[in-house]
């Protein structure tokens, strides 16, 4: 997965206090701090939470934040634990 957000707020010209504040205005509870890693590293996990209050303070969607590579071995995921009956 390619984190898109860093090139999104520069292309608004959103700084990342403006932009925590605005999440902030949505309900988010999100530091500045917190915003300047989401910038400079791609996360591990997508909050839920963070990505609607983003898509609704950018007037974006996911695909807008997030681009699926296929064959990226970060989005790889491991087998199943157990097989389905019939399997």
């Amino acid at each position: 997965m390619t984190w898109l957000l860093p090139a999104l707020l520069h292309q608004r010209a959103l700084s990342a206090p403006r932009f925590a504040a605005m999440l902030r205005g949505r309900g988010y509870a999100i530091s500045d701090s917190q915003v300047y890693r989401l910038l400079k590293r791609t996360p591990r996990r997508y909050d839920h939470a963070l990505l609607v209050a983003a898509c609704s303070v950018l007037e974006c969607t996911v695909a807008d934040l997030l681009q699926f590579e296929p064959g990226s071995s970060a989005g790889t995921l491991a087998p199943p634990a157990f097989r389905l009956p019939g399997a």
